[in-house]
């Protein structure tokens, strides 16, 4: 499992930078400020199902593998998902590394901005389930198709249990 970092997130964590080709399982990770809040937003790179963390300290980092990793499967839990879906989720094989796609980091971005329209600059009044729930039902662009993260996933889901029966 590789979790690709920005620049600003590396500057939080204390690991080693890997050097991993990518793939369409990677996991991208940003470190962002809303209402001078310290927050992340997660997302995965071929269905673009996003993750959102509000007041993230340095202490919930010391073992970031363990930590995305609940995130990742606690959002799945909270969706239904099944836990293999989107990847091997793994703390102990989880390796960081740069960003390797301008496109998922553009999506990633995109999302920030609609995570900051819909809490208006007030995180307070908005609680991150509401963001997490509507960010993964907003049409996102893939391969020129308009298509809701979830159901990219959904579609991932299907193709295993096709390919599997």
């Amino acid at each position: 499992m590789v979790i690709r970092c920005t620049q600003r997130l590396f500057g939080l964590l204390d690991v080693a930078k890997t050097q991993a080709g990518p793939s369409p399982d990677d996991w991208y990770a940003n470190l962002i400020w809303i209402d001078r809040r310290k927050c992340l937003i997660v997302l995965h790179a071929e269905t673009l199902f996003p993750i959102v963390a509000v007041d993230i300290r340095k202490g919930d980092l010391k073992r970031p593998g363990h930590y995305f990793v609940e995130l990742m499967r606690r959002a799945l839990h909270e969706e239904q998902l099944p836990g293999g879906v989107l990847g091997q989720l793994d703390p102990e094989t989880a390796s960081f590394a740069p960003t390797a796609s301008r496109s998922v980091l553009a999506h990633m971005n995109q999302m920030v901005e609609e995570w900051r329209f819909l809490a208006a600059g007030r995180l307070d009044l908005v609680h991150p389930d509401v963001i997490n729930h509507r960010l993964r039902r907003t049409l996102v662009t893939r391969a020129g198709d308009y298509r809701q993260p979830l159901e990219l996933v959904s579609e991932r889901l299907e193709d295993r249990r096709t390919l599997g029966a």
